[in-house]
């Protein structure tokens, strides 16, 4: 993962970012979790600008200046370039699916609703097959 903070060479080689990067963009110039970023976002919204990472609301979504991230870092910024790793076949482990046979009845057990319904059926002395 490479960071440009920038010399002036370093800044020209490196893509220009838009304005406002999303939470998740900025998360990954910072090399910190998406909910810390998003936590940090909103701490900064909540407390009027006195804690957390500079952040604006628009509507329902929020977006970090790109401007505040580089004062953060001291220097231009782009995103980090990821290598895409391929998993080898001794690390991979393979998908196991349900034995469980599906069938259209009710299962017994959890749900009271599928209970048989005791309340009609009497038990007296006389119908009970039990000698005294």
């Amino acid at each position: 993962m490479k960071v440009f903070l920038s010399p002036a060479s370093a800044a020209a080689d490196a893509p220009t970012l838009p304005d406002f990067l999303s939470v998740s963009e900025a998360a990954r110039v910072l090399r910190v979790s998406r909910n810390s970023a998003y936590k940090l976002a909103n701490l900064f919204i909540d407390s009027d600008g006195a804690e957390g990472i500079p952040a604006v609301r628009f509507g329902r979504s929020i977006r970090i200046p790109r401007v505040a991230i580089e004062a953060i870092l001291g220097g231009r910024v782009s995103l980090p370039e990821f290598e895409e790793r391929k998993a080898s076949p001794e690390h991979t482990t393979p998908v196991r699916r349900s034995r469980r046979r599906r069938t259209s009845r009710p299962r017994s057990g959890g749900n009271p609703s599928f209970a048989p319904d005791t309340s009609q059926t009497v038990f007296t002395q006389q119908s009970l097959p039990f000698e005294d």
